[in-house]
């Protein structure tokens, strides 16, 4: 049980967003809901850097999560695009840049872990394609990259303690 709400800490302002998204503030809210969101995010984005780098999903999250509230500041329009349109793939899209950034940045540990971190940038490039390609689909299009990608993530994990 701990566990499970260490892993769901990670994606704190995504579970707040949703539900204030889905639950408070109906189809009209969504503006407020990535304001909101992206405040949130900032303020998890700095812990997270402070304490868990390695989790690039949850940063990647956050960074979505940060441009929407700015793109609700100054471009609300912008919103249907960013959330509606796009879905998952912006997400994963700022998942991938978190990444790249972050693949570029750090140090090479081994070239067993450097494999690994490269294989999940692939990973991550390739669910943002899917969820892009298959958009128009909300639970294959926006569901199931994600999921894939955490489990991905997650096997990756387990390889990177094993070596």
């Amino acid at each position: 049980m701990k566990s499970y709400f260490t892993h769901a800490s990670f994606f704190a302002p995504a579970i707040v967003f949703l539900l204030y998204a889905r639950l408070a503030a109906g189809d009209e809210g969504w503006d407020t809901a990535y304001m909101f969101g992206g405040g949130l995010a900032l303020v998890h984005g700095i812990w997270l850097l402070s304490k868990h780098r390695d989790h690039a999903i949850a940063m990647g999250v956050d960074l979505y999560l940060l441009i929407g509230g700015i793109l609700a500041l100054v471009y609300p329009q912008a919103i249907l695009l960013w959330g509606a349109k796009l879905g998952a793939a912006a997400a994963l899209g700022c998942v991938l840049a978190v990444s790249l950034a972050a693949a570029a940045i750090s140090p090479p540990r081994s070239v067993h872990e450097r494999k690994l971190a490269m294989l999940m940038v692939g990973a991550t490039a390739a669910a943002a394609v899917f969820a892009l390609l298959a958009h128009d689909i909300p639970f294959v299009g926006n569901v199931l990259p994600v999921i894939g990608l955490v489990l991905v993530q997650g096997a990756l994990r387990k390889r990177v303690s094993a070596a």
